[in-house]
């Protein structure tokens, strides 16, 4: 959400007896976490307003939809609460499994996903990939005009 990608700052609100619970394994959850980015944030949350964050990050959503009409990649379901798309890249390819085929778009290409495969302890293929929106619109619009003329 602000745009800190890596730096893994978050908070945790809940009972004192689960707190107490967490507590005991936060050393193995973040034990790199930034104290000036923890702070940073602590007081930028004061005056945050995430009605204007929702607002910025549907609208990327929605460049990133109506640009990626025009690849033979699909949307299926249109991402709510979140910065990435999901998209089913079986029109590209149907005998790259899904880690196949982002390493190749992404080496290859220059346009980085994700395969979803990645998020389940399965680690079994599937049709999908993510890509994030949450970058500059520039980006967004460069990267799906690349994909429109090159898949």
């Amino acid at each position: 959400m602000f745009h800190s990608t890596g730096w893994k700052v978050s908070y945790l609100l809940t009972p004192e007896d689960l707190t107490a619970k967490f507590r005991c394994h936060q050393q193995y959850i973040s034990y790199s976490a930034s104290s000036p980015c923890q702070y940073a944030f602590a007081r930028y949350l004061e005056v945050f307003d995430p009605s204007v964050n929702q607002a910025e990050m549907q609208r990327k959503r929605n460049i990133f939809n109506e640009l990626i009409k025009e690849t033979p990649l699909i949307v299926e379901q249109k991402a709510e609460g979140a910065v990435f798309q999901v998209v089913n890249f079986r029109n590209v390819s149907k005998t790259m499994t899904d880690v196949e085929f982002s390493r190749w778009l992404t080496v290859e290409k220059k346009v980085a996903c994700l395969p979803l495969s990645a998020f389940y302890n399965s680690r079994q293929n599937s049709d999908y990939v993510r890509f994030s929106f949450a970058k500059k619109d520039e980006l967004i619009i460069d990267a799906l005009e690349y994909l429109r003329k090159n898949l």
